[in-house]
């Protein structure tokens, strides 16, 4: 029988701001049965990968822990690979960025084990061909990618069976192509099935040692839903280490460094953007499209670099030497709002869990105050910025936004697209308030028709009866009534929009679609900015014609204000003039969309008519009072989302809703109608 190798990867990574029991969920489901059950083996090598936020959880939490993974790396049969130390999506974030993350991270791993990282673990596989100038210029010597990227490449099937080696503008690797067949089978097919295969495609190969790459998620062995039974319970990883030990006189597990050192890499040319096949369908062909797709994860892209451009301009050379300290503080900060998981959504969770887009935004808060002391920026009250930012999908399309705010927040306002409110950020506590999610249809929304179910129900019984199913299907539904709540928005649920009405619609119909214009809930609004004593504004205006839905044109202008003083209360000012028009009302509404855990609001949608309301969030105590001119008619409702979930498709909370307005007008010609809102943050 052909000798061969075998390299296994595990990739064990929770981001920094997950819920601190999930983290130990997925050490006690998954990380730690995991490496005791390897220890039991040592004549099995395997390689792993912990972000070095991991390894300093572990260090914290579960020291005994890196006392087994010490143990295991001193009889070299597992070796830790390094990365990003928050583990980012690597073509994300700027240069400067990806060396100091991976600096940051092989002095973890140095400092606890002793030994330097050979290899690198890039997120989610996604690949640019400038990453091998990157990892080369760290040190790294080699990392994983997929079969599915060779394939991109134009590499042939059997060069997958070995080492290769790709060039950048300046600089080489060795990437290994972890295998999709290896991916699918373990741990969903009999041990036997991954032993078959191996045997198979050994055989046919000619030429050296073949070598056989396997690399994925370790939550995939405890952590998914139905594998803690699968792996642990009914002994699937025991009976597949067993296997190996078995056939070790041919088949010999190896980590991904010994591979590099004992078999020859093939030149492979240059890797276009990839990751792995699952990846390129989720996101139509390239990461960035994500950032499309979902403006919420273009939006904080964008955030995200600005900060990023503000502390890479730190340091001694702009008179910060003796802020070193916060300089450095900051940099963790972004690194920590880095984190990759948060800017995506494949099957489960991902952008569209509150906490974790909350805690990007918490962690680039956070830094950007440390960036303003460093800088001693905090003389001004009130203050102003505006801000050009390259467009997150890597194009040269820009767009402005104007902050304006104080020490204790900070109100970000787009001209563009509605002249919106995207951002309401409380300072004191590292909240951006305006942290919502629009409701877009997603493929996996097919499961809530009837022809779905009978999948899910064949799917579920194979695997109660001990066989093999798409973990994705047996996860089905996760909850009843989801049809009632699935609606759809086509624009961004940000804050201070525009509504105009073609009549009297139902206010609570407007929970399930629109029906007001384009013009001024999505076009553009000149704008500009000026101070009056304490207070700083920001004016946008626009003019345009709409028609009634018994067809008259109405000449309108919506001139719209938002202004910041010395205290946690922000004002705005709405506008709606009728220049002219025939007869009948025009109903109108002022839009805000808040992240709040409002107990009652969750409950059921609130309507009412009153000049004032407030909205308290359960967990942070943050409250929102509105104070308004004169009564309007208010409607609230909670907005959900509907996805996937690790138990099935569920709804998610994804912030409250309040539509303010009434009706503009009934007779000929010109009127005003004004509306002042202020909002205490507290």
């Amino acid at each position: 029988m052909r000798e061969a190798k075998f390299a296994m990867a595990f990739h064990c990574c929770q981001p920094v701001f997950n819920f601190e029991r999930e983290i130990e969920r997925a050490y006690k489901k998954a990380y730690s049965p995991l490496l005791r059950l390897l220890g039991e083996f040592p004549g099995i090598k395997a390689s792993f990968h912990y972000p070095g936020s991991m390894l300093e959880w572990f260090e914290r939490r579960h020291p005994d822990h890196i006392e087994r993974m010490k143990k295991l790396v001193r009889r070299d049969q597992i070796e830790l690979m390094g990365g990003g130390c928050f583990d980012p999506v690597m073509p994300l974030i700027p240069e400067r960025d990806r060396q100091e993350q991976l600096r940051m991270n092989e002095e973890i791993v140095t400092r606890i084990f002793g030994v330097r990282p050979r290899g690198a673990w890039i997120g989610e596989r996604v690949w640019e061909p400038g990453l091998a100038d990157t990892l080369a210029a760290a040190g790294v010597g080699y990392t994983i990618v997929d079969d599915h990227h060779m394939r991109r490449g134009g590499v042939k099937a059997e060069r997958i069976f070995s080492p290769c080696l790709t060039r950048g503008k300046n600089s080489s690797i060795i990437v290994f192509p972890s295998l999709m067949k290896l991916r699918y089978s373990m741990p969903f097919r009999p041990p036997e099935a991954t032993l078959d295969y191996i045997k198979g495609a050994a055989d046919k190969r000619s030429g050296g040692i073949p070598c056989f790459f396997f690399a994925d998620d370790g939550e995939k062995f405890g952590l998914w839903p139905h594998t803690h039974w699968l792996v642990y319970t009914r002994g699937w990883l025991r009976d597949f280490f067993l296997l190996l030990e078995e056939n070790a006189a041919w088949l010999r597990t190896a980590t991904y460094s010994e591979v590099m050192d004992t078999v020859p890499a093939e030149e492979v040319g240059e890797i276009p953007e990839s990751s792995y096949a699952e990846m390129m369908e989720w996101s139509g062909g390239s990461f960035k499209n994500f950032l499309k797709k979902y403006p919420e994860a273009g939006r904080m892209h964008r955030r995200m670099i600005s900060v990023s451009d503000m502390v890479g301009k730190l340091g001694p050379e702009n008179g910060c030497a003796a802020a070193a300290g916060r300089i450095q503080a900051a940099k963790k900060e972004l690194f920590m709002a880095q984190t990759g998981c948060a800017y995506w959504h494949g099957t489960f969770g991902g952008l569209y869990l509150p906490h974790l887009r909350s805690g990007v935004y918490t962690h680039l808060i956070k830094a950007q105050k440390l960036v303003e002391t460093a800088q001693r920026s905090k003389d001004r009250r009130v203050r102003a910025v505006e801000r050009e930012l390259v467009s997150s999908g890597g194009g040269t399309d820009t767009y402005r936004e104007t902050v304006i705010g104080n020490e204790l927040v900070d109100v970000f306002v787009k001209s563009s697209a509605g002249g919106r409110v995207t951002e309401l950020d409380y300072k004191p506590l590292n909240v951006n308030l305006g942290n919502t999610m629009s409701r877009v249809r997603e493929d996996y929304h097919k499961k809530l028709g009837r022809d779905y179910s009978a999948r899910v129900r064949q799917a579920r019984t194979t695997i109660a009866r001990g066989g093999f199913a798409d973990i994705h299907d047996a996860l089905g539904v996760g909850e009843r009534g989801l049809r009632r709540i699935l609606f759809y928005d086509d624009y961004q649920r940000d804050s201070f929009l525009t509504h105009v009405f073609r009549g009297r619609e139902p206010w609570k119909d407007m929970r399930k679609c629109r029906a007001s214009f384009d013009s001024f809930l999505k076009g553009e609004y000149a704008s500009h900015t000026g101070t009056d004593g304490e207070f700083i504004t920001h004016t946008l205006s626009r003019r345009d014609s709409v028609l009634s839905r018994g067809g008259g044109p109405f000449e309108l202008e919506v001139i719209k204000k938002v202004t910041v003083g010395s205290s946690p209360a922000v004002g705005f000012s709405h506008r709606i003039v009728r220049h002219s028009g025939g007869p009948g009302p025009l109903r109108y509404a002022v839009e805000f969309n808040f992240l709040i855990w409002d107990r009652a609001v969750i409950s059921r949608p609130r309507l009412a008519r009153t000049d004032r309301f407030s909205l308290k969030d359960r967990y942070s105590g943050i409250g929102l009072d509105f104070f308004l001119n004169r009564e309007f008619t208010v409607f609230m409702y909670p907005v959900y989302t509907v996805n996937e979930t690790e138990s099935g498709l569920k709804k998610t909370f994804q912030g409250v809703s309040a539509l303010i307005g009434g009706d503009c007008g009934a007779g000929d010609g010109g009127g005003t109608e004004d509306m002042k809102i202020t909002i205490s943050i507290g």
